[in-house]
């Protein structure tokens, strides 16, 4: 039996092979944030294993794969197809072949798969589990293929179903991997494998079958078996594929440990825009009324410096301009790893970008995670500032017991990222390419299931389209604007506003999941802040709800 610190450690590289079972344990999360709160801190063992499974899961939104391309409805293709070692279409024929993996050896397009592709010892039971596979649509698997004719062992697969020209294949991953004696050793000791049960995983990373490994031990089918099930119980795996995905990444954050911090911290901060990052150049976007009276918009995640066209025509119609500097790490792969300094620094940019578009005073609006930012600006700025309208805002948790107020889908990220950064950047990552398999709105859905409001927003094709469209460019070079913003909403950044004499309105709706009436008002007494609501019919998304009411008060304040 495994004791709490290693089963969790195999979730976490679980939830690498299988992004979508982060819902799966959350209860075991739960359970570690809930140790946390009594003083029992993660050991130096399982951050290093956080960090380890974090990197890996950044593989899912590097540059250039789309993350938030796969089938969401709309038929296209998905990154898996792109980048699979071989490509089937539903009745097994060739679509298309890496040749580094299979050389020239597979080129008969349109035909069924050679003879020869199919191990000797399963190969009828590996063409099955690849009809099961396409037949199931949504499940996951693995298989052993030879990649010649002379190929004595064969090699691992990675198998799932995936979009190309609009109709489903088979996508065949190829795991190149192979056995480390150190890394073994170390990976045998966290997880307290037998002698036997070790034979077994490396027999499996080499590529073997159980039935090969029996026969080479002079030992039982049924006693290979059995050890395999007792090695798949304690590394937390329900398959072979899935304990050698974990060995694989336990191995590489192994080697690469040896010359780094086990819990290495994030880069520094990285100039906006083009060249030189000055403030001349810092990213901006205009909406509503060119030359209106302006409103400085420090934007949410999802919509991004963005708007939808019933904002710019609120906002043209009420004669606002606003203006949208893009948050630090916004499409960007780094962000500043004190998040307090990195609120700080960008508002200190923005001065430049008044000077520059001849603006001396603006009212200042801020949505969601946007809130910080727009309170620091007013606090370091208040010559400049006119007002403060916050729509919708994360509020500051100054006590774990604030978020009782909030359900589980929001509370556990910010719980998490009290935690440790390892932890936080896996969790975020794992939701990213939990995004990136099984489409963006799908997430998106189950986070915001408790509002019937934002649901509803959500079924409308063109407002699912903005959502895609801004995710794909928040997380376009990595994920680490979302690590900073779970990370900055989990803190009590208070102190970034604290002694504010700018007036401050806040707004909120009725469905609201983040900006809870439980948490607004004492925040809004506390600061001497004006609130006003819960707007009935209204959600997450208040600026995209009710973008005149918001026009109206940021005219009027």
């Amino acid at each position: 039996m495994m004791d709490k610190s290693a089963q969790i450690v195999a979730d976490a590289y679980a939830v690498v092979s299988q992004p979508e079972r982060l819902l799966d344990i959350h209860e075991r999360l739960q359970s570690l944030v809930e140790a946390h709160i009594a003083g029992t801190e993660l050991t130096g063992d399982v951050r290093f294993h956080f960090a380890h499974a974090a990197d890996l899961l950044a593989g899912e939104v590097e540059p250039g794969l789309g993350p938030f391309d796969p089938f969401d409805g709309n038929g296209q293709d998905s990154p898996a197809a792109r980048s699979a070692a071989l490509v089937l279409d539903r009745h097994l024929q060739l679509v298309r072949a890496d040749k580094t993996v299979f050389e020239d050896h597979l080129k008969a397009l349109g035909e069924p798969l050679p003879e020869w592709i199919w191990h000797p010892i399963d190969g009828a039971s590996g063409e099955t589990s690849m009809r099961s596979l396409l037949a199931r649509g949504d499940a996951s698997g693995a298989i052993r293929l030879m990649r010649s004719p002379d190929d004595a062992r064969g090699a691992l697969f990675t198998a799932s179903t995936g979009m190309l020209d609009g109709a489903p294949h088979l996508l065949l991953h190829h795991l190149g991997l192979r056995w480390d004696d150190e890394a073994g050793s170390a990976f045998i000791d966290l997880l307290g494998l037998t002698r036997s049960e070790a034979r077994v995983l490396e027999w499996l990373v080499g590529g073997g079958t159980l039935r090969e490994l029996a026969d080479d031990r002079g030992t039982a089918l049924g006693t290979v078996r059995n050890q395999t099930k007792s090695l798949l119980r304690k590394v937390g795996a329900t398959s072979q594929i899935e304990a050698v995905c974990m060995w694989a990444g336990f191995r590489q954050r192994w080697l690469d440990a040896q010359s780094i911090d086990p819990e290495p911290a994030a880069e520094g901060p990285r100039p906006r825009g083009k060249g030189s990052g000055s403030q001349a150049l810092m990213r901006f976007e205009r909406h509503g009324l060119l030359g209106g009276m302006p409103v400085l918009y420090m934007h949410s995640m999802l919509g991004g410096p963005h708007v939808m066209p019933a904002v710019d025509a609120a906002m043209r119609k009420a004669g606002l301009e606003l203006i949208t500097p893009w948050r630090p790490g916004y499409g960007e792969r780094t962000v500043q790893a004190d998040r307090f300094a990195m609120v700080r620094d960008f508002v200190d940019e923005l001065p430049g970008l008044l000077n520059r578009l001849a603006i001396p005073r603006v009212r200042v609006l801020g949505s969601v995670g946007g809130a910080a930012f727009a309170l620091a600006f007013a606090k370091v700025h208040p010559e400049l500032t006119h007002s403060v309208t916050l729509a919708s805002p994360c509020i500051p948790i100054t006590h774990r017991s604030e978020l009782k107020h909030l359900r589980t889908a929001q509370s556990l990220p910010i719980e998490v990222a009290r935690i440790a950064p390892s932890l936080n950047r896996w969790y975020v990552r794992a939701v990213l390419a939990r995004l990136r398999r099984k489409g963006a709105m799908e997430y998106v859905r189950e986070y915001f299931s408790a509002s019937p409001v934002d649901l509803d927003w959500m079924e409308e094709l063109k407002n699912q389209e903005f959502i895609r469209n801004s995710l794909n460019e928040a997380f376009a070079q990595s994920g680490e604007f979302g690590v900073a913003e779970t990370e900055l909403n989990a803190m009590d950044w208070t102190p970034l506003f604290e002694g504010l004499e700018s007036p401050v309105r806040i707004i909120h709706g009725s469905d609201d999941v983040l900006a809870r009436p439980q948490l607004v008002h004492p925040f809004a007494e506390r600061h001497g802040f004006c609130t006003e609501g819960p707007i009935e019919q209204s959600g997450s998304f208040l600026l995209f709800q009710q973008p005149d009411l918001i026009a109206a008060r940021l005219k009027d304040q």
